[in-house]
């Protein structure tokens, strides 16, 4: 008798993604100046999607204020793999591909490729490996001199900033994303349109997505001042280049620059 045997494999379950999940910055492995990349990853099912920034700086060392902001979506593989990319207005392109970290650990490695056109006033073609090593929650006091006349002369400000606890929120295209919300009270010395303010709770204000701060207060004239900016490094010591605008109030459509300092 003839008898046929069927040989039982072992499925190996996919790869969590969980440890993906956080707020990185992504340290490139060479010694080569590279231009600073941070973003934040959140990862649901095999989808990731995140929220970062790019600090470009042209061969002239002045570096463009404000770079880009990121928002980076893509795939998660079974064996722990993924790949994330961002399009911004076909000027600039950024992908990411790395690997979910494992065991707990608390960083995770990886290549990133950057290609800025010229058309931008710079132009870039580079691929780098990089560690990505998370970010420490913001906590602290940060003041500065603000820059320029409008807000009028001798103007400092000092910002008290607190981390929240991390939110999901849904994205305007339906997609989920964790949040890194920020609160704080901002003090204003020497202008004669506020004094002081408190933040607001604009779901698209008030938060960190890589090392780009973005907050909003309701000041004391009942205008809105908001300000946004890059920490330099993984230190968290300072904001720079920061840029204050207000709307409403006595000084609407005024605006003015800062380096913000920890104190």
């Amino acid at each position: 008798m003839l008898v046929g045997l069927t040989s039982c494999g072992t499925a190996t379950a996919p790869v969590s993604g969980a440890g993906l999940n956080g707020n990185w910055n992504l340290v490139a492995d060479s010694q080569l100046k590279h231009p600073p990349l941070s973003t934040t990853l959140t990862v649901n099912g095999n989808q990731i999607t995140g929220g970062g920034f790019l600090e470009i700086q042209c061969q002239s060392g002045t570096p463009l204020i404000g770079g880009y902001s990121l928002a980076f979506t893509g795939t998660l593989a079974p064996d722990g793999t993924f790949h994330v990319t961002e399009p911004v207005a076909d000027t600039v392109q950024v992908t990411i591909d790395g690997t979910v970290p494992v065991n707990n650990s608390s960083s995770w490695n990886g290549t990133y490729t950057i290609n800025l056109a010229a058309a931008s006033g710079c132009s870039l073609n580079q691929t780098e490996t990089f560690t990505a090593v998370p970010f420490a929650p913001v906590a602290g006091t940060y003041a500065g001199a603000i820059s320029g006349v409008q807000l009028g002369s001798g103007v400092s400000a000092s910002v008290q900033i607190s981390e929240d606890i991390p939110q999901t929120i849904q994205s305007t295209n339906g997609s989920t994303r964790t949040r890194y919300p920020l609160s704080g009270t901002i003090s204003v010395q020497g202008s004669s349109c506020f004094k002081q303010g408190t933040t607001t709770g604009s779901l698209y204000l008030n938060e960190i997505a890589g090392n780009f701060v973005t907050m909003g207060f309701v000041m004391d004239d009942g205008s809105n001042l908001t300000f946004y900016g890059p920490f330099t490094d993984m230190s968290e010591t300072e904001i720079n280049p920061v840029m204050f605008t207000v709307s409403g109030g006595q000084c609407a459509n005024k605006s003015g620059g800062s380096d913000l300092t920890k104190q």
